[in-house]
């Protein structure tokens, strides 16, 4: 079996296959790498390559999520394998809600759901992120610099948020250009080499482009999982589940960044997809 666009994380070769959707690999707090050799049994997890770091495919063509999940499950529904569950983590939950629709719709048996801390991006998270990058190059640019780029995101933050979801991928890609002019001008300020500011802007250009690909998922589908499959929530302490999504269905006392490398966490995930592969 071929899964030429997904990296596969464990923890076993060729085991009933779990489909995982996170930003990917690199990230401050634990993803899914962390939590497949914790599980036992005979499991693969597998995640897209389509949100690694500076990947072409990070925007996704014009950044719609039904076109991408039609696709992986079109991919999936080749390979002539039973998927027993789809995960997602933060903003990723609503991209694993449909693409278990996907899957279904594919003809394939409904998979196990599951949300961990489930959250949804939207114009002001996207701003956020670019606002909290632009603060780490203070003392390399002079003020003026950063505060033009501060009042170019603000601008760009009102058009998209008067457009609503589809301006999104607008939203992430005129924030992304901006912020590799000043990483690169900042770089030059420090003595680096133009490669370091080109990793940086790579980075989070592919991270904003996956925010506004997640936030662009129809308001619905969250709403719709339970009603038509099996759906666990799965939530670290003080995490506000949205409403969209439902309550949730377990609840862990670990720090969200720790949520998907707690042995705790990994114990109930491999009894679930136990369940799952015995229904």
């Amino acid at each position: 079996m071929t899964w030429s666009n997904w990296r596969r994380l464990g923890p076993a070769e060729g085991g009933t296959t779990v489909l995982t959707i996170d930003f990917g690999p690199g990230r401050a707090t634990a993803g899914f790498g962390e939590l497949a050799p914790r599980l036992t049994g005979d499991w693969t997890l597998w995640e897209p390559r389509t949100f690694t770091t500076g990947s072409a495919a990070g925007t996704a063509g014009n950044g719609d999520p039904q076109e991408l999940v039609r696709e992986w499950a079109a991919h999936t529904a080749a390979q002539g394998t039973k998927v027993a569950a789809v995960t997602g983590y933060c903003s990723g939950s609503t991209l694993a809600c449909a693409l278990a629709d996907a899957l279904q719709e594919q003809g394939l048996p409904r998979p196990l759901l599951i949300m961990f801390d489930p959250d949804a991006a939207d114009a002001g998270l996207i701003h956020d992120y670019y606002t909290t990058a632009l603060r780490s190059f203070e003392g390399f640019l002079p003020d003026a610099e950063l505060e033009r780029a501060g009042d170019l995101g603000s601008r760009v933050l009102s058009a998209a948020a008067a457009a609503g979801p589809n301006g999104l991928t607008a939203l992430a890609r005129e924030l992304g250009s901006e912020y590799e002019r000043v990483a690169s001008a900042a770089c030059r300020a420090a003595g680096m080499g133009p490669e370091y500011g080109r990793q940086l802007s790579e980075r989070l250009g592919t991270f904003l482009g996956y925010l506004a690909i997640t936030g662009r998922v129809e308001d619905s589908v969250p709403e719709r999982a339970t009603a038509r499959g099996p759906v666990e929530l799965i939530v670290s302490r003080q995490q506000t589940v949205p409403a969209r999504f439902g309550v949730a269905t377990r609840t862990f006392d670990v720090a969200r960044a720790a949520l998907l490398d707690d042995q705790a966490v990994a114990d109930t995930v491999t009894a679930l997809l136990e369940r799952e592969a015995a229904r």
